[in-house]
């Protein structure tokens, strides 16, 4: 897991989109207690089928998820992992997740 000024440099570098890199670096800045939550079940409400979606913190596998969805986050619970890649999604962490939708075009913020 990328942390502290090496995951600034990442975003900085990868992200196409300023709003969208410093939003990223803001809940980076969070200390652990703060940080951001977000529960399969949560997911499953507030995404449709095939959407692409960005956790700003840690996915957790509490919850059942039917929609096959692209999943970017600082990170993820194993059950998490397997629950998501199970229904065809894909789990990607911050690194892999920029260089692929870095422009942030289409991508929803959970969280």
């Amino acid at each position: 897991m990328l942390v502290g000024r090496r995951l600034e440099k990442t975003v900085r570098r990868l992200a196409k989109k300023k709003s969208f890199a410093e939003r990223l670096i803001n809940e980076s800045r969070r200390s652990r207690r703060m940080q951001r939550e977000v529960s399969l079940s949560q997911l499953q409400r507030n995404a449709e089928d095939r959407d692409v979606v960005f956790v700003p913190g840690k996915v957790l596998g509490n919850g059942v998820l039917t929609k096959k969805l692209t999943v970017g986050a600082f990170s993820f619970s194993r059950t998490a992992i397997s629950k998501i890649t199970a229904t065809g999604g894909r789990p990607l962490l911050l690194e892999d997740f920029l260089k692929e939708f870095g422009d942030a075009r289409g991508v929803k913020l959970i969280g």
